[in-house]
């Protein structure tokens, strides 16, 4: 009895032991289920705040950081909706009234520039097909992101990449003569990254339904056919957010993340939330123009496609962050 006993003792000792192992084991499991599930929702807001420096709002009444590494200070643009592209009404209106006067625009830049640099003339039915077809009017949807105040300097790029622009500019001039994938590496090694078209226009027109930024018609110039002037009296004027250069009329194009495929306002896929255009081809999205480019390509709506490769002297870039935690 005694032996029976002390067998039943000892086995009930093993019971309690076994299943205090098991709820040891669980326990752990648990605590490591919840430490990996808690970090997986506190990296993104601890890795903003390693790439960030809070700034406070700005005049406008929105948020800006400073990025740490680079010291580019970004605004916060809110969610919203955007109608991107153009309008029939804006359709007619180039047509109708900005034609006459780009054909004028484009004689003019032509009698002052090399042959191979000339432009050629647009006609009619090929601008209705090219706006309607290209800059299809929709409506997106697009989240809360960051976006540069404005177009990275010669200065930053050069302290980010320890090598110089290959242009002779300023310390502060937007950095150009880069191509997309430089520009990408860029990103890589600053956590920053490319705009997408949609929030390139958003940010933009920062609400403003007009067809450029100060309203629905082209200024005249009258006699005075130096545009540097024009450009001058615009460039230094924030958009609602107090993104500068926006403009289409500052020092260039500004790359984004999307290829280009001028089809792609028709596909379902561009007006899905924040969308942005994956379909390969040989180029990549650019928006916003030089001063000396066409006056049709001053207007917010309208889109470019570049080489990846390409080097040109108005090629600059403005980075964004997204997304936001």
């Amino acid at each position: 009895m005694e032996l029976s006993s002390h067998a039943a003792t000892q086995k009930a000792k093993e019971m309690r032991a076994s299943r205090g192992k098991r709820t040891a084991f669980v326990s752990l499991a648990l605590t490591l289920v919840i430490l990996g599930m808690s970090a997986w929702f506190l990296w993104p807001h601890v890795l903003f705040w390693r790439l960030f420096e809070a700034l406070g709002k700005n005049a406008q009444g929105y948020f800006e950081y400073r990025h740490r590494q680079t010291g580019i200070v970004m605004v916060r643009v809110p969610e919203g909706i955007l109608e991107m592209g153009s309008s029939e009404s804006e359709l007619e209106s180039v047509v109708r009234h900005w034609l006459p006067f780009d054909t004028k625009f484009r004689n003019f830049l032509n009698s002052r520039m090399p042959e191979q640099m000339r432009q050629d003339l647009i006609t009619e039915s090929r601008l209705r097909d090219m706006v309607r077809r290209v800059e299809k009017h929709h409506v997106v949807s697009l989240r809360s992101f960051l976006i540069a105040k404005h177009e990275v300097t010669q200065a930053v790029w050069a302290r980010a990449m320890g090598c110089k622009p290959p242009t002779n500019e300023t310390e502060n001039d937007p950095a150009s003569r880069i191509s997309w994938y430089e520009w990408h590496d860029f990103c890589t090694k600053t956590h920053l990254c490319f705009p997408t078209e949609a929030q390139w226009e958003y940010a933009a027109r920062a609400g403003n339904k007009a067809v450029f930024w100060w309203g629905n018609s082209l200024p005249d110039f009258g006699k005075d056919t130096d545009l540097t002037r024009f450009r001058t009296r615009f460039e230094a004027l924030p958009s609602g957010w107090n993104l500068f250069g926006l403009l289409g009329l500052y020092e260039g194009e500004e790359w984004c993340e999307d290829y280009y495929d001028e089809d792609f306002y028709s596909a379902p896929e561009a007006t899905e939330k924040d969308p942005v255009c994956k379909r390969e081809t040989d180029q990549r999205s650019i928006r916003g123009a030089c001063v000396w480019y066409s006056p049709l390509t001053w207007r917010f709506a309208a889109r470019f496609g570049m080489d990846p490769d390409d080097k040109a002297v108005n090629d600059t870039f403005r980075p964004a962050y997204y997304p936001l935690p």
